[in-house]
């Protein structure tokens, strides 16, 4: 029961894109499930994919976070030194990169173990919940 929680609460928030608040829209994230009909093989790929992401993610955000604080030390400097901040903000922008690779990444990994039936349903809801939310 709890992997099935921890899968409904993963692919509501990864794959459409619901945020969880704390009330939690429990029941709009089972349905997504049962309507993925995901089988158990796939839950369980899908659950080491992603602490497999969010391990790699920690790692970016810690990356990230010190580059940004080496930017802003180093621009209330007395005298910036251009090319150095310019390293530095490349080095953020590049760590934003690897941010949105790593979420791509395990985009694409979940899709490959997804039929493409599966596949299908989920882009017919993503966009019938963009169209909702729009209006």
């Amino acid at each position: 029961m709890r992997k099935i929680s921890w899968v409904i609460g993963f692919a509501a928030c990864l794959l459409i894109g619901w945020q969880v608040q704390a009330v939690g829209p429990h029941h709009m994230m089972k349905r997504v499930l049962i309507q993925l009909a995901l089988s158990d093989t796939q839950m369980d790929e899908i659950e080491k994919l992603h602490f497999s992401a969010e391990r790699e993610m920690i790692e970016i955000r810690h990356k990230l976070d010190q580059a940004r604080l080496e930017l802003e030390q180093a621009f209330e400097a007395s005298e910036p030194d251009k090319k150095g901040l310019f390293a530095l903000i490349e080095r953020v922008e590049m760590l934003e990169v690897e941010k949105k690779k790593n979420r791509l990444g395990l985009m694409l990994d979940i899709r490959a173990l997804m039929t493409l039936e599966q596949w299908k349903k989920l882009e017919t809801m993503q966009k019938a919940r963009k169209v909702r939310h729009e209006h």
